[in-house]
């Protein structure tokens, strides 16, 4: 997901949208915002969650995982919850 147009379209966020009947694929999560956790081994990993307005409205977990001393994570994108908007 590195490339700007495809980031253009994800909001950071740190609970879920209220608006759109969620389809969770985990178990819900009310709690989404960003986190960091330090492994004994030295591997430090961040946990943040997006909203994706378009081309269909979805949560994503992001985590990027770091060795210890390097800047280059090993990264994983996934939607976790999808919805349609409410037609009003």
């Amino acid at each position: 997901m590195g490339s700007y147009e495809q980031w253009n379209q994800h909001h950071l966020i740190s609970s879920p949208p209220g608006q759109f009947p969620w389809q969770w694929r985990t178990e819900a999560l009310a709690d989404l915002t960003p986190k960091v956790r330090l492994l004994p081994d030295g591997k430090a990993i961040v946990e943040f969650f997006t909203f994706r307005s378009e081309p269909s409205c979805a949560i994503f977990q992001h985590l990027d995982q770091y060795l210890g001393g390097h800047y280059n994570a090993q990264s994983i994108d996934r939607p976790i919850a999808i919805a349609e908007p409410i037609n009003a």
